[in-house]
């Protein structure tokens, strides 16, 4: 099987060396050539059908997982041919932003890309032949890393049916997210504003007391942007006003 794999493998600076060279110096080459513009739809692998190659996956990738889906090594590469400043634009299942395989994923992007745009399908199927994944649209560009001071990325959730102008809706519908939620465990996109205040919120948070089911939490300085944000917090946070402060 390996033989076989090695007779078809595919060398994309080899087979491009007008796209990565340039005629840019070779010390320069690797870092500045690259494709513009990357854009696919990664195929729906099993990851249990991958282990004959894991080995190797584990060695060529950073965001390799031992149960990590394919697409996560597409968009990797799709990254990696890209010039500084490319665009990628991939349609994938979007467990990414929470899967405990997308860890190192999550983990490794911010270091390569930043977020432009994203669209989640939300209940809609747009691939008939792909029951129980539910796709998401992300746009990225490749830089050097991706801060906490980035600027915003739109972000768009199908509420509905999938609408006749995708590229309207987000515009019309969508929200900037704070590029900031790129930098946690876990990503949900959320505005911009509210991710700031919530950041202010939770820092004025002081856990008086725990147990299983319950964390008690002290809030110093409640405002009225807070009350807003306090029902969002968590259904198992109880929090306690001191001083009337409601």
């Amino acid at each position: 099987m390996f033989k076989e794999i090695a007779s078809d493998v595919f060398d994309w600076r080899a087979a491009f060396p007008h796209v990565f060279d340039a005629g840019l110096p070779a010390t320069t080459a690797a870092q500045a050539g690259g494709f513009d513009c990357v854009v696919g739809n990664p195929p729906y692998i099993r990851q249990e059908w991958l282990d004959p190659f894991k080995p190797a996956f584990k060695r060529e990738f950073r965001c390799y997982a031992g149960t990590a889906d394919s697409y996560l090594y597409f968009i990797e590469r799709g990254l990696d041919v890209l010039c500084p400043g490319g665009c990628l634009g991939f349609i994938t299942s979007g467990t990414f932003n929470n899967a405990k395989f997308a860890a190192p994923f999550r983990g490794w992007l911010p270091t390569t890309a930043r977020f432009l745009h994203s669209v989640n399908f939300g209940e809609n199927q747009p691939f008939a032949d792909a029951e129980m994944v539910f796709p998401s649209i992300s746009i990225l560009e490749k830089n050097s890393a991706t801060t906490p001071d980035a600027p915003a990325f739109r972000a768009y959730f199908m509420r509905g049916t999938i609408p006749d102008s995708i590229t309207d809706a987000v515009i019309s519908d969508g929200i900037d997210c704070d590029a900031s939620v790129l930098t946690r465990s876990e990503w949900q996109t959320s505005l911009a504003d509210w991710q700031r205040q919530h950041a202010d919120l939770t820092a004025r948070l002081i856990v008086i007391e725990t147990d299983i089911d319950y964390r008690v939490y002290k809030l110093f300085g409640l405002t009225a942007a807070d009350r807003h944000l306090l029902a969002d917090h968590s259904r198992h946070a109880m929090i306690d006003y001191p001083y009337g402060a409601v």
